[in-house]
């Protein structure tokens, strides 16, 4: 609304038109009241297209498409993703990046990240969902156990 109004007195302004005075009971425009020459009853008008630009913002992703994970047999359940979530970030899937490149649910390191197939999802680990965390760490755990979680292993007892 705000900038139609806006576009509405530029081009008022613009074009010289007296809609005060015309507007005035027995008052007609002329040259002199103007101090312009009366617009051509044909008026062209500037090409004020760039006014309905807006401002640039970064486009929003596109909503990441749940990943529903099937664990194998003997491979860590639910319950155990969990609780080393709340032990690594205190279940924070978008916790944001600390010293040394490590961010997201299960504080995965950059280069860990982008080796196990991260960028698939996004760029960094706390960019994305949990589920698609959750589905990078279980292709870690396949290759490396526990062993990439040392502190909340030995503090949960996983092996």
């Amino acid at each position: 609304m705000k900038k139609k109004l806006t576009l509405t007195v530029l081009l008022l302004l613009l074009t010289g038109c007296g809609v005060a005075q015309a507007d005035a009971p027995g008052v007609t425009p002329t040259n002199q009241m103007q101090g312009a020459p009366l617009p051509e009853t044909t008026t062209t008008l500037p090409d004020l297209s760039f006014l309905n630009t807006t401002t640039t913002q970064p486009k929003p992703r596109p909503a990441p498409q749940p990943v529903t994970i099937q664990p194998q047999t003997g491979e860590p359940s639910e319950a155990q993703w969990t609780a080393l979530a709340y032990c690594e970030s205190g279940n924070r899937h978008d916790y944001p990046p600390v010293s040394g490149g490590f961010s997201g649910l299960l504080m995965f390191h950059t280069a860990t990240w982008n080796g196990y197939g991260g960028q698939e999802y996004a760029p960094q680990a706390w960019q994305a969902s949990r589920a698609q965390q959750i589905e990078i760490a279980l292709r870690l755990w396949r290759a490396r156990g526990w062993q990439p979680w040392p502190g909340c292993r030995a503090k949960l007892g996983f092996n």
